[in-house]
């Protein structure tokens, strides 16, 4: 019986190392400091969207791409990192979407955060380079430090995913 396809026309979502390794990239670059790397990776879109933890960091277009050089001049070479989860996909090679969670340790105070990231990638054929059109990053919080326990629902949900 031939295999099901996710979409009618037949494509097929796959796994992406070129994703992975562009990924995995951004965090070594802002160890780095290769903003110029980083910054031809942005999509220069007027719609490029950059969603961080805080509310205020919900910047499209030029803003967006303006704090993240600005946010990679004050991060240079302050912390080391450790990607820890890291999947990547795409479909026909040219819509991706990758994911990361990595530990930052900070050089000075030797004090550790675990960011989440997550961007949605375009290019126009396989001989195009990728251009991130969406980054999320955040800090992840737990769901009783939001909802103040009133919902067991995400207790038990949380718990499952852990096993």
């Amino acid at each position: 019986m031939p295999e099901q396809s996710e979409f009618p026309n037949g494509s097929k979502i796959v796994e992406s190392q070129e994703l992975k390794d562009i990924i995995h990239h951004w965090f070594s670059e802002a160890v780095d400091g290769n903003l110029a790397w980083r910054e031809a990776l942005l999509s220069t879109d007027p719609n490029f969207l950059m969603v961080g933890t805080d509310p205020g960091e919900w910047l499209s277009g030029q803003d967006g791409r303006d704090f993240l050089t600005e946010a990679g001049k004050v991060v240079v070479g302050k912390f080391d990192f450790t990607v820890e989860k890291l999947e990547a996909f795409t479909v026909q090679n040219t819509f991706g979407w990758g994911r990361a969670q990595a530990k930052l340790q900070f050089r000075e105070s030797k004090r550790e955060i675990k960011p989440r990231w997550t961007g949605v990638f375009l290019r126009d054929n396989e001989q195009e380079p990728w251009k991130l059109i969406f980054l999320h990053t955040s800090i992840g919080v737990p769901n009783d430090a939001v909802f103040e326990n009133l919902f067991d629902f995400f207790k038990t949900w949380t718990s499952r995913a852990k096993t």
